[in-house]
């Protein structure tokens, strides 16, 4: 045997080696490069290294013999399924993985040096395409404390104090995989662990039928031309019909009508509420560009909102109050049932509505208004310094304090030059009930750290307004004795009658609830209805602009 030809020999025993396997893990994890064999990119990077560390610097997915494991094939198809979920393959190194997978299954690979590469890679891969699936299932792939560091970066420069509560999931991503290895059924396992959730499901479902209506060319579009209403007659109605029913607001039609009948008003109608739209049932040329917006964006609104939605976790009641705050609406909803619904007003974006969960538990008749000291400060201290009849002639009330044992203070003996709109000024000013209260006759308690409730209001015209950000934070209900009513009747012991009598005697009354009921203070600018519709709405806050830079910075 030539010499040459027991050095070949030697290194292919060499290849065998666990030495030699544990080599190439370490150096591929350092990004050291073999070639064409090199790990870059990696999303989850500490995750990855910690598990071949416990591992002993050993392939994880591989048989003990190099073989082809059948949670290879598992991991594969449950990446191919992450775009049902509104996520990218891509994201989960899906190319790669699926050449070295070729390669391997129909010996491609030249010698056992090119096959422990290979195999080194795929594994490598694998490991950080779980990491990374199931995180972006649980938490979302947008990074929950990066967000609020830009939330309080925006307080400290801009003096907006944005809130927002959330509770992505913790999952122990070590026990996870070690247990899915075991069980079986690895693909429903890890999507077992994604977000359960009405929202999450709906939207979900939402994002999937758009995705049909895109495969299939995307949305009809409307050419411009005349307002249509019922009685016009246009080829333009036929678009809009092929419109209508692609966005699921039209059933079954006749796509040679060119008449426009009440039928298609009413579609029309449907599909002007869905996007914010007064529905007037006529095409005009803003119903018009809304009919046309490229269902790419809609797409990207929903996979965003989907995003978001995975924030909930499992953790939202089947029956709740759920106050979306750029739809400016509110539901009390018994799973997808809706039970009622009301028009609101929230927080302006300087003043912005927090975005929480709590409990109703009781319920204010005709309450007093203690101003907070952020109103105070900011907004009726200068006018109290310009007219020192200000506070009494609106018949507010001075404490000094805001105890029980608080005491009765004349606003003359106030200097109220002492302060300014920095001050912490010390004084409760308090507005007693009847007609110029700003909170109305009834306001709805959820006891929370934001001193945010739902109450009445007595500017009713600002809810004819489409957009409704007018509050210093509070939810204006349009028709609090309706949703007072609907309260009464299953978590009150007293009648609604007898309760109403107490509403009209004027006097201030406190009722707790026999259950107390979950509130979801809620941002979803994509949002399905409880018709199956998806709601689009504006960013009035800003956090769609935030959360996709979020997103980029995290592809």
């Amino acid at each position: 045997m030539s010499l040459s030809a027991d050095w070949t020999k030697s290194l292919g025993n060499l290849q065998k080696s666990d030495s030699v396997k544990k080599s190439y893990l370490n150096g591929m994890l350092a990004e050291q490069s073999y070639g064409i064999y090199e790990v870059k990119h990696l999303k989850s990077t500490k995750n990855v290294k910690e598990l071949y560390k416990n591992n002993e610097s050993k392939l994880y997915w591989f048989e003990e013999d190099g073989n082809l494991n059948q949670n290879i094939s598992n991991m594969i198809e449950s990446i191919r399924l992450s775009e049902n979920e509104g996520l990218n393959q891509n994201r989960y190194h899906l190319d790669e993985i699926e050449f070295l997978f070729k390669k391997m299954s129909n010996s491609m690979l030249f010698d056992d040096r090119d096959y422990n590469l290979a195999s080194t890679k795929m594994d490598i891969l694998l490991s950080d395409a779980f990491f990374t699936l199931v995180k972006d299932l649980t938490q979302s792939q947008i990074d929950y404390t990066s967000f609020k560091n830009i939330l309080y970066k925006i307080h400290d420069e801009e003096d907006i104090d944005y809130r927002w509560e959330a509770k992505p999931q913790k999952v122990d991503y070590f026990k996870l995989l070690q247990e899915l290895m075991i069980d079986g059924d690895f693909v429903a396992g890890i999507y077992a662990n994604a977000s359960e959730n009405v929202i999450y499901n709906n939207l979900k479902n939402a994002y999937l039928r758009y995705k049909s209506v895109q495969e299939q060319g995307g949305f009809q579009k409307i050419k411009s031309g005349k307002n249509l209403k019922v009685g016009s007659v246009s080829s333009r109605v036929i678009e809009l019909r092929q419109r209508l029913n692609q966005s699921g607001d039209l059933g079954s039609f006749d796509e040679t009508n060119n008449k426009f009948d009440n039928k298609l008003k009413i579609a029309l109608k449907k599909f002007q509420k869905r996007v914010g739209i007064w529905p007037s049932g006529i095409l005009n040329s803003t119903t018009q560009k809304e009919l046309n917006i490229p269902i790419k964006k809609r797409l990207k609104m929903i996979k965003l909102n989907l995003e978001r939605s995975r924030w909930e976790g499992s953790d939202l009641s089947y029956v709740r109050f759920i106050i979306n705050i750029p739809e400016f609406k509110m539901r009390f909803m018994d799973g997808n049932k809706l039970l009622l619904d009301s028009r609101v007003i929230v927080g302006k974006k300087k003043n912005p509505t927090p975005i929480f969960k709590s409990y109703m538990t009781y319920i204010v008749l005709n309450p007093t208004w203690s101003v907070p000291n952020s109103i105070v400060a900011k907004e009726l201290l200068e006018k109290i310094q310009d007219d020192p009849y200000y506070l009494e002639d609106r018949n507010y009330k001075i404490y000094d304090g805001w105890n029980r044992k608080r005491k009765m203070v004349d606003s003359f003996d106030i200097d109220w030059f002492d302060y300014d709109k920095e001050s912490k000024i010390p004084f409760n000013i308090v507005k007693d009930p009847g007609s110029s209260n700003p909170l109305g006759n009834v306001k709805f308690m959820f006891p929370n750290n934001y001193a945010v409730y739902m109450h009445d209001t007595p500017t009713k015209n600002l809810f004819k307004k489409s957009v409704r950000a007018y509050s210093h934070g509070c939810i204006r209900l349009h028709n609090p004795q309706k949703l007072l009513k609907f309260v009464s009747k299953d978590y009150l012991e007293s009648s609604y009658e007898s309760i109403k009598l107490k509403l009209d005697s004027g006097e201030n009354y406190s009722i707790s609830l026999n259950k107390k009921i979950p509130v979801y203070v809620r941002y979803y600018t994509a949002y399905v209805d409880e018709n199956g519709g998806v709601v689009f709405s504006k960013d009035i806050y800003g956090y769609d602009k935030i959360h996709y830079k979020l997103l980029q910075k995290n592809k």
